[in-house]
């Protein structure tokens, strides 16, 4: 008499920290500089996307100010994830 009992294994791996992806929205870290778990506050700065948008637009002819339209949207800048304890910068997210 033989005794046939499926086996399955479960195999549970650590999560691994590794460094966190900067993207559009707060991401939840540690700070590098205080060493405090956080979730990061946003910042936009004109990048190069908004330079590029601009001078398309002044290309184009939207050049009596209507060129600088990129340089009002959020969706056209980049993005620095900034420590709200510290207020050093954490990460960055590049549009471009």
């Amino acid at each position: 008499m033989s005794n046939n009992q499926d086996k399955t294994a479960i195999i549970i791996q650590p999560e691994e920290k590794g460094d966190p992806i900067f993207q559009e929205w707060p991401v939840h870290t540690e700070c590098p500089h205080c060493g405090s778990s956080i979730l990061t506050s946003l910042e936009y700065e004109a990048g190069t996307l908004t330079w590029i948008m601009c001078f398309f637009l002044m290309f184009i002819g939207l050049f009596l100010g209507c060129c600088f339209i990129p340089f009002c949207l959020d969706g056209c800048k980049d993005i620095a994830h900034i420590c709200p304890n510290c207020k050093k910068e954490v990460g960055r997210y590049y549009r471009m």
